[in-house]
């Protein structure tokens, strides 16, 4: 746990529903990476014991808080009802669902200035779809949630000063909470942003409700729906990283759905022409051209996206691109053109990354091994 020398004291802000399978779990991994000084949760309609195992874990830890009971409305109403319930409590709000956790060395920054923090979030350890968001903010009524899902941070003073915290470090966004065991959870999830995007409030959210209209779409396994949301995105125009990736996931999404090389090819290049300094369409294009034995054109390719470095941007950077399989794409595609000292110095360099999963590692040793016998 991080020690901090300012004083500034911190209280734990959460909303949650039927989570006692999991919860004891998250408040330990909290309270292991986060100095807590008080609680505020909201439980909006719990019909388990999940207040109560909340309860008794804080008296165990000598750690005080309170537990308000609310009527379930949306995410930014019951957040914000959790929020008003913590106001002026402490210095700060720690932000966490009951299913994401702590994943590495996280470490809060000695001093306590900044008034919104963000963290780094992840799918999984892996390091796939990296993202920031503002998961600590100042508790003193100048912030606020907005968004019926996907909800988000809002701040009420004109300027405020953010700050990233960096470090060995993932939140990995979990996916076995109550709410994520609801088989028609993403297919919900989308009917429930598509009538806010059509809807007479929020307009400036649209284009937010379009994009997670689109994922929610993706991640029901309809693919068809999910391209027509993410084209929506698209021409709605605004936030160029949100963009960007609503034309790399129709490409992706054309993929699965066994369109042609061509028409793959075409969607991948002019992704990359949109945002070109990241480096995952032209990964997955010299991958599927890889595939179709187009092996001089993959090499291209591939060779451009492993020289791309780690993109500063903050939504969903796939980091295994950067970190490794863009260059493991590029070492069997070096092989295949018979650059074999490319592939053998890849190779090696790949081997010693502890980043890179051990069926990657053998798929390493044998081109390492074929390289070897042409040298």
């Amino acid at each position: 746990m991080s020690q901090r020398t300012d004083k500034k004291t911190i209280c734990l802000n959460m909303i949650v529903k039927n989570e006692s399978a999991i919860i004891r779990d998250t408040l330990e991994n909290i309270i292991a990476h986060v100095p807590l000084d008080y609680y505020v949760i909201s439980d909006t309609g719990s019909d388990d014991n999940t207040a109560e195992i909340i309860e008794k874990f804080f008296a165990e830890k000598g750690i005080q808080g309170e537990i308000h009971h609310d009527e379930w409305v949306n995410f930014a109403h019951n957040r914000n009802c959790a929020l008003q319930h913590a106001q002026g409590k402490t210095d700060y709000v720690f932000i966490f669902d009951a299913d994401d956790r702590f994943e590495g060395n996280f470490v809060l920054p000695e001093e306590l200035t900044s008034d919104r923090y963000y963290l780094r979030m992840a799918n999984s350890v892996t390091g796939a779809n990296v993202y920031f968001r503002t998961l600590m903010f100042r508790n003193d009524g100048s912030f606020y949630w907005r968004g019926v899902l996907h909800e988000f941070v809002e701040q009420r003073k004109k300027t405020v000063v953010e700050q990233k915290i960096f470090g060995d470090y993932y939140v990995i966004s979990g996916r076995f909470g109550a709410r994520s065991n609801n088989p028609q959870k993403y297919f919900h999830d989308a009917q429930v942003l598509e009538k806010a995007f059509y809807s007479q409030e929020d307009e400036d959210l649209k284009d937010r409700y379009a994009f997670y209209t689109a994922q929610s779409y993706r991640d029901a396994d309809m693919y068809e729906k999910a391209i027509e949301w993410y084209a929506i995105r698209a021409n709605l125009g605004g936030w160029s990283e949100e963009v960007y990736y609503s034309f790399l996931q129709i490409a992706l999404l054309k993929i699965e759905l066994n369109a042609s090389l061509n028409e793959i090819q075409n969607l991948l290049l002019s992704t990359y022409e949109y945002r070109p300094q990241r480096a995952e369409s032209l990964y997955h294009l010299a991958r599927q051209l890889r595939h179709h034995n187009k092996a001089r054109l993959a090499y291209i390719y591939a060779t451009v996206a492993a020289n791309i470095p780690l993109s500063k941007d903050i939504l969903f950077v796939d980091h295994s691109v950067y970190e490794w399989k863009a260059k493991e794409e590029l070492a069997i595609s070096a092989n295949s053109v018979g650059n074999y000292q490319l592939c053998h110095d890849l190779c090696v360099e790949l081997l010693f990354n502890p980043a890179v999963p051990e069926p990657n590692r053998k798929l390493l040793l044998d081109n390492l091994k074929l390289a070897k016998e042409y040298l």
